[in-house]
Parts: structure tokens; C-alpha cells; sequence
């Protein structure tokens, strides 16, 4: 019987534990019923205009990074973009985009052919040369960064979705507001009903007009995409790639120009062996005319020797001659063995050039590649 009420005893709950366990709950509950009012507020806030317009924004932008365009306008309403179609605004396409609004908003995009300034269309604007003839084809952000640079300096340029006052934009939304406030079964208001046309964002809210607009301008959405620090890289890049062929090209023609030295020496060192060899000759020459001399001064009992002296000088000078010429071709080997060091040495700096010079374009092309990513 003992062991049967310790067993249940070890099978239940203190009270210790019983006040931890209510003590977590308790605190849940505490937190649940804090966060209750802040989800549900959470909630109406998403579901509001300007929340609405925001996260159009943000895909726009995030379509712009990964396409290296804007998307064209929804025209039939059925959710995708229609680039067939030069229309500037329409509907923006929910499904092009793959996000889900409680609205369908309105949306215009810079789409002027002339100046490359269609920012719905992938075009290569960026399109760097590189040191070894080729040039940069990629077709991404970069390119409509530079598309925007371009816009950006001509803002005056015609065919441009703008708001009411001629602000250049790369592209504008419009929120229809909560009701028709004017009445005419438009749910969009005032200029949001005018072709190629978006409400001035700053417009006022009034008995006609309850609509919400945003736009953004060139230098705006070159900023939100990182344009600035992008192109710069890329361009820094691209300087590098060909200060390291020029520097390649350098160490090449110093290679050029020390193997020439070589040449140089080699004949020299050559030039120096057949003076050795004459000098030589010239020594056998003057021993035998020695040898000679003295034979006949022998016969002639004294009466040839100055001859015999005029041997015994020529002997010496070819002796001297071979030792200078010896000198020489020692002097020779010596500066040939330099040059072949300096050589070495050159085409060592070459190669080191050569593989920076490859590392740098490849960095470069990379870059170009890799766009705003």
C-alpha cells in the first residue's frame, strides 16, 4: 500500500509546479491581450492608401533590380504588363509583379523612345570596352541606371508621364481613394482621369477629390536602386581593367627592350670570341715569323738580327693582343650574363602584369555582369 500512494505521488504535480506552470500562462495571456489591439491595428494600417502605395513601390523597385526595367502598363486589366502597347499608363500589373492589393492602383511609366528613355524596356546603355576589344553585353540594372542618368539630364524632354506643374518622373501610382468623390463612376478623381497623366501628389483632399498619389523622379529612383555606388564601382572598375593592360603593355615593351639587350650582348660576346681567335692566330703568325728570323739569323751569323728583333716585338704584341682580347670576351660573358638576369627579371614583371591585368578585367566584367545585385 506505501508503494502505491508513492508511485501516484511521483506521477503528479507539486503545487510548486502547478504555480510555475500558471504563472507562464498567465504571463501569455498578459502578452496575448497586449498584442491583440496592436495586430488589429497592424492590420487597418496595411489596408490604408498610403501602406497600399508604398508596397507598390517597393516592388516596382524590387522588379527594376532584378529585370533592369520597369514593367509596362497593365492595359486589359487582366493583371500583366503589355509592352505591344506605347501606352504610358494603365493599371499596374499585380500579376507581372506577383503581389495581391486590395486595389487596383493606377501607374505610369517613363516610356519616351526618343533618348532611350523607355524605362520599361531592357535596353544596353551600359555597354563598357574593354582592353582586349570586346565590350560589355549584359543587359541589367546598370544599364537602367544609365537610363536614368540620361533622363535625369534632360528633363525637359517630352513624352514623359509627369504630374500637373511638368515634373519628370520614372514612373507614378495613384489610390483611388475610399469613394468616387466626384460622381462620375470613375473611382479615380480630378487628373488621375487624364491620359498619361498622374495627380500631383501634393493635391489636396476635397469633395471631388479623395484620391492618394505618389510618383517618383529619376534622381529618386536612381537613389533607391543604389545607382550611384553601382555605376561607380562599375566605372572604377572599368579604369582599373585598363590602367593594368596599359601597365601590361608597358612591362611587355620592357621585356621587348631587354631581350633586344641580350641580342645586344650575345653579339658582342660573339664579336669579343673572334678577336680571341684572330688575336690567337696573329700570335702563331708572329711565333713562326720569329721562329724564322731567328733561323736565318742563325745562317746569316748576326747580320738578320733586326729582323730578329722585329719579331721578338711582334710576338709581344700579339701576346698583348689575345690577353686584351681575352679581357674582352671575359667582359663579354659577363655583360651577357647581366642581361640575361635583367631579361629573366623582365619577362618575371611581365607575367605579374599580365595575370593583374587579367584579374582586373575580370573583376570589371564581373561587375558588368552582376548589375545591381
Amino acid at each position: 500500500m506505501t508503494r502505491s500512494r508513492t508511485g501516484r505521488a511521483e506521477h503528479g504535480f507539486s503545487l510548486v509546479e502547478m504555480a510555475v506552470v500558471l504563472a507562464i500562462l498567465g504571463t501569455i495571456g498578459l502578452t496575448m491581450w497586449r498584442l491583440l489591439p496592436l495586430a488589429g491595428q497592424a492590420a487597418a494600417t496595411a489596408g490604408t492608401p498610403a501602406a497600399v502605395l508604398a508596397r507598390a513601390e517597393h516592388s516596382l523597385t524590387g522588379f527594376a533590380r532584378l529585370h533592369g526595367r520597369l514593367p509596362c502598363p497593365d492595359i486589359s486589366g487582366d493583371g500583366l504588363e503589355n509592352c505591344a502597347n506605347p501606352a504610358q499608363t494603365g493599371w499596374l500589373p499585380l500579376r507581372t509583379l506577383g503581389i495581391v492589393l486590395p486595389q487596383r492602383l493606377r501607374y505610369g511609366v517613363s516610356r519616351q523612345l526618343a533618348g532611350g528613355i523607355d524605362l520599361s524596356a531592357a535596353q544596353a546603355r551600359y555597354t563598357p570596352n574593354w582592353p582586349d576589344g570586346s565590350s560589355g553585353t549584359a543587359v541589367n540594372g546598370l544599364d537602367l541606371c544609365a537610363g536614368l542618368r540620361s533622363a535625369a539630364r534632360a528633363p525637359g524632354a517630352s513624352s514623359i508621364v509627369s504630374a500637373p506643374g511638368g515634373a519628370p518622373l520614372a514612373f507614378a501610382l495613384a489610390h483611388p481613394g475610399a469613394v468616387d468623390a466626384d460622381g462620375d463612376g470613375n473611382p479615380f478623381d480630378g487628373a488621375n482621369t487624364v491620359a498619361n497623366t498622374v495627380a500631383d501628389p501634393s493635391t489636396a483632399h476635397s469633395t471631388a477629390y479623395d484620391d492618394l498619389s505618389r510618383a517618383t523622379g529619376f534622381g529618386q529612383l536612381a537613389a533607391k536602386l543604389g545607382c550611384v555606388e553601382k555605376l561607380a564601382a562599375a566605372h572604377a572598375a572599368h579604369r582599373s581593367a585598363w590602367a593594368d593592360h596599359d601597365h601590361y603593355r608597358i612591362a611587355l615593351a620592357y621585356e621587348q627592350f631587354r631581350r633586344f639587350g641580350v641580342n645586344v650582348r650575345t653579339m658582342n660576346r660573339d664579336m669579343a670570341i673572334a678577336n680571341v681567335t684572330i688575336a690567337a692566330i696573329d700570335l702563331v703568325m708572329a711565333t713562326a715569323t720569329s721562329a724564322m728570323s731567328v733561323s736565318i739569323a742563325v745562317s746569316a751569323v748576326g747580320s738578320a738580327a733586326p729582323a730578329v728583333a722585329a719579331a721578338v716585338i711582334a710576338v709581344g704584341a700579339a701576346t698583348a693582343n689575345v690577353g686584351v682580347a681575352s679581357y674582352n670576351l671575359a667582359s663579354a660573358e659577363a655583360a651577357l650574363g647581366k642581361a640575361n638576369r635583367q631579361y629573366a627579371a623582365a619577362i618575371n614583371y611581365r607575367t605579374q602584369a599580365s595575370v593583374q591585368a587579367e584579374i582586373s578585367l575580370d573583376r570589371a566584367r564581373t561587375l558588368d555582369q552582376r548589375g545591381l545585385q
